[in-house]
């Protein structure tokens, strides 16, 4: 069956549009709270990416502002922010 995962994210840099941005964050499983190891994290154009750390940990330096990221682990339903 298919988990739905929670990611929360916090914004480290405060900019306006049209420029850059550091995004840090933790995927967690919406069921139990448990961190999501090693989810792929990148933005539509596959341009910018990472992978969660065991402890489901996760940043981003320097994106454009605006950037809609998608969250992607094994088990879990893809998700876009």
């Amino acid at each position: 069956m298919w988990k739905m995962f929670f990611i929360f994210v916090l914004f480290i840099s405060f900019s306006s549009y049209g420029q850059n941005i550091n995004v840090v964050g933790k995927v967690i499983d919406n069921e139990d709270g448990h961190a999501v190891s090693f989810c792929n994290i990148y933005d539509l154009n596959q341009q910018f990416g990472v992978q969660s750390n065991d402890k489901g940990e996760f940043e981003l330096s320097s994106i454009p502002s605006g950037t809609f990221l998608i969250f992607q682990a094994i088990g879990y339903i893809n998700d876009t922010v």
